[in-house]
């Protein structure tokens, strides 16, 4: 029965510290969103006032001096929107905009505790610089994330990402099953 009660209560501890880490997973979700959220709300805000139409670079342009000159929001909530921003560049085409604001956000995090958001970040901008023809380069981002001790999200995200470069580039990148293998068997 001793066995039993210290076997019950290792586990309970256990089941303690996990449920402590999704807790504060989901509490520094919560603030990147809400972060994003007053961004987006005071850009709008801004374009509407204008007197004249603001063209979507217009906007990206006054988005990303906003979030680089906000030093009262914390690093990983700044990184989010400069993320963002640069996500927002690549889909209307302009990936060699997108890669420094990628950096920038980087930089906000060398020495953030957050690994999740490090990964996400670092596979995105992965992706943007196979879009430039870096595949190479994209491809060692990503493998490098992944032998990181990241968070099963984060490393599903960059291996989504690993999968549209594969498939990009056909076989001069590691096949995607091999990668997924290996990592379900890290992950599990």
């Amino acid at each position: 029965t001793l066995l039993a009660i210290v076997g019950g209560a290792a586990m309970s501890l256990w089941q303690a510290r996990a449920a402590e880490r999704e807790r504060d997973r989901a509490v520094t979700f919560a603030s990147q969103n809400a972060a994003i959220n007053e961004f987006t709300d005071t850009l709008i805000n801004e374009a509407a006032a204008s007197e004249r139409p603001v063209t979507v670079g217009e906007m990206l342009a006054r988005s990303e001096k906003l979030a680089l000159a906000d030093t009262n929001s914390s690093n990983e909530n700044r990184a989010t929107i400069l993320g963002m921003i640069a996500k927002r560049h690549v889909t209307l085409g302009d990936s060699a905009t997108a890669v420094p604001l990628f950096e920038r956000a980087l930089t906000l995090l060398r020495n953030s505790p957050d690994r999740g958001l490090k990964a996400r970040l670092t596979c995105q901008q992965a992706d943007t610089i196979a879009r430039m023809g870096q595949v190479e380069t994209a491809e060692r981002a990503i493998d490098n994330e992944l032998k990181e001790s990241i968070d099963p999200e984060s490393a599903t995200n960059c291996l989504l990402d690993r999968a549209r470069l594969a498939q990009a580039v056909g076989d001069r990148v590691q096949p995607v099953e091999g990668v997924l293998v290996g990592e379900r068997d890290r992950l599990v």
